[in-house]
């Protein structure tokens, strides 16, 4: 996906990934589904400044301090999660 650096929209919903660090690369992310997946550090986020919609519901995610740098973000779902 890193050749994707355009890419605006992305669901992957429903997965079983555990190294997310491939995301780093797109940068232009406005919309990021991870719903339903295992995920429980999120920090691969950090750079993803452009996000305005993520969906992290049904993980396993406690911390969420790599948030704070997301100043676009316009919806948000943590739902069902271990915060």
């Amino acid at each position: 996906l890193k050749d994707l650096g355009q890419l605006q929209f992305l669901d992957l919903s429903l997965n079983q990934i555990q190294d997310y660090s491939f995301l780093k690369d797109l940068g232009q992310l406005q919309s990021l589904d991870l719903e339903g997946n295992q995920i429980d550090d999120i920090s691969f986020l950090k750079d993803l400044r452009q996000l305005q919609k993520l969906d992290l519901c049904y993980n396993q995610i406690q911390d969420i301090t790599f948030l704070k740098d997301l100043g676009q973000l316009q919806f948000l779902d943590l739902s069902l999660n271990q915060i």
